[in-house]
């Protein structure tokens, strides 16, 4: 604007409490300009409902010049000081908001920018901030960098001087956006999809595992860990960090929702059988015994457990109770209603996790995990079977019927009801039930609508928990990928429409690059031309790319019928 080109960019460290803010200011007129620029923040150091400002003393931490705020009383940030800084050799500074804002005056307009310079006041004050002003000169044609520091440090304020040193300035915010983006490229190139549409795959992947992956920041437990489904192949210590925050933020707490819970012992054994890692189940999970839901030198394993046990708590049918609650007890519970897909859910909780109790040796709770889930299923046939789908023919409840293993004509005469989802989540869950049944053509048209379910515009994004979802169909049930820590199996579900599609898959330091095409006669896999057997490969962690081609058949569910038949080049 007005002769001078401006562009923003702000972000956070990797590896370190810091946000860079990157202006760059270009002068595209034909005289000489002189301008003003101002950084500014405002100081929140403790609790939510601590009184804001009364307990903040700021400072200028030496030879760097930056402006620091530390906590003189109070819980909230104690043994920490939060710095502001811009690399530049002269800087005006104030740290009272009242001076900068003015009187009768907001952050629109504030008083300061009306003025030639600011105070240099800092100290104890009830309306602390940070705030930095410098002159900038540009000649025709120049451009200038300017980068703004806002960062943590701890113990204390040479600590901060020593970040600032570090971190600041033009290079640092160079060294950390290349790392931004070297660990966002290990996140989301690790599997990586080419079909006919490219709209799709720019949605696929980019934006719809960055949604999933980043709601494992700040979320509630349940959330977190149905978006780390998306770590799954991509960065499996993700979502290892993420289970064990769930468990030790006692998700499985008496009064919980079950459902909450479930995810818990549900990702868990999807980290295993893709990791390998049964030491997880080893690690620390404990907390306060005065909880009754867990004792304080429990593992992971251990709170499983007994929160699995805590969710067997049935109606009148046999089936878990609508919004039920863990470790719920009373008389009145056979006179609530009942949850069917509840039912379906616990059942397939109940049957993956028997597999992880045998590993552990737990053959007794193995056997209580699936007699429970043959049980489930049993009185959900006998009570939940409407004659044409289960329950109230909902699709999440079709869907998880099939993923529970239920009886496989009515699931098949369930599924051919459905269109979609009435929610993102639940979309996924059919289009999951439905490539368990070989249904190529419906279930990849289910994943190219996600997204036009994004949340608004102009945000190509969806519901974190909706991305997790979608995620995992996209590559364990569209892409066929199953790995486990020594072998990388391939049984992707190709439409008859298309002729091909490809994918990436990162293993280690190998990339593999997979062509996936319609087979002539028979089903085969070649690996840089060798064919091999069962359509599975053994990851070499040797730096290379690999070139594979495999050849599938069209699954007789292909042509499963159902009212889904919408997308251009998707036909049943």
């Amino acid at each position: 604007a007005h002769g001078i080109d401006s562009k923003l960019r702000c972000f956070v460290a990797q590896d370190a409490p810091l946000k860079y803010s990157v202006l760059t200011l270009r002068n595209a007129s034909s005289a000489p300009r002189r301008l003003s620029v101002t950084g500014y923040v405002e100081w929140w150091l403790d609790e939510a409902e601590a009184p804001a400002g009364l307990q903040i003393v700021t400072g200028v931490a030496l030879p760097r010049g930056a402006l620091t705020a530390r906590i003189a009383f109070g819980a909230g940030f104690a043994d920490k000081v939060a710095f502001f800084h811009v690399e530049a050799a002269q800087v005006a500074h104030t740290a009272d908001r009242r001076e900068f804002v003015g009187r009768h005056r907001s952050l629109a307009r504030p008083a300061a920018l009306a003025r030639a310079s600011l105070s240099g006041s800092h100290g104890a004050a009830p309306a602390p901030c940070a705030a930095l002003q410098l002159r900038v000169e540009l000649q025709p044609g120049e451009e200038r960098e300017l980068v703004f520091l806002l960062g943590v440090a701890e113990p204390n304020v040479l600590a901060a001087s020593q970040a600032v040193q570090q971190h600041g300035g033009t290079k640092g915010a160079a060294r950390a956006l290349r790392a931004l983006h070297a660990h966002w490229d290990t996140l989301l190139g690790s599997v990586r999809v080419a079909t006919p549409n490219p709209a799709f795959d720019l949605f696929a992947n980019g934006w719809l595992p960055y949604g999933a992956l980043s709601l494992t920041f700040g979320e509630a437990p349940a959330r977190q860990l149905q978006g780390a489904l998306a770590a799954l192949h991509r960065s499996p210590a993700t979502l290892r960090e993420t289970l064990l925050r769930a468990a030790r933020a006692d998700i499985g707490a008496a009064g919980a929702a079950v459902e909450d819970f479930l995810w818990l012992p549900w990702a868990l054994q999807r980290y295993i059988a893709v990791s390998g890692d049964y030491g997880i189940l080893r690690e620390p999970a404990g907390g306060d015994p005065s909880s009754g839901t867990r004792l304080a030198h429990d593992d992971l394993y251990q709170y499983c457990v007994h929160g699995l046990r805590g969710c067997l708590r049935f109606g009148e049918h046999g089936l878990p109770l609508l919004d039920a609650r863990m470790h719920e007890d009373g008389q009145e519970l056979p006179e609530r209603a009942e949850d069917l897909r509840l039912a379906f859910l616990l059942a397939a909780v109940l049957q993956h996790f028997a597999d992880v109790a045998d590993r552990r040796a737990d053959f007794g709770f193995a056997t209580t995990c699936r007699g429970a889930a043959l049980a489930l299923r049993a009185q959900a046939e006998a009570h939940g079977w409407n004659g044409e789908a289960y329950g109230e023919g909902d699709a999440a409840t079709q869907a998880w019927a099939a993923l529970a293993g239920a009886e496989p004509g009515r699931v098949a005469a369930a599924l051919a009801t459905q269109d979609s989802g009435p929610d993102a989540r639940s979309a996924a869950w059919l289009g999951l039930a439905l490539a368990g049944q070989g249904a190529a053509t419906r279930a990849w048209a289910l994943a190219m609508e996600a997204p036009v379910r994004s949340l608004a515009t102009p945000y190509f994004m969806m519901d974190g928990v909706a991305s997790g979802w979608t995620c995992l169909l996209l590559t364990d049930a569209l892409l066929g990928i199953e790995r486990t820590a020594d072998r990388l199996a391939l049984a992707p579900l190709l439409p008859a429409a298309w002729e091909e599609l490809r994918l990436r898959y990162r293993a280690g330091r190998a990339d593999y690059d997979v062509q996936v095409r319609h087979a002539g006669q028979g089903e085969a896999l070649l690996l840089d031309g060798q064919p091999q057997a069962d359509k599975v490969i053994e990851p070499l962690d040797d730096g290379r790319e690999h070139k594979a081609e495999l050849y599938v058949e069209r699954r007789p569910g292909d042509v499963l019928p159902g009212p889904h038949d919408k997308l251009p080049g998707l036909k049943t």
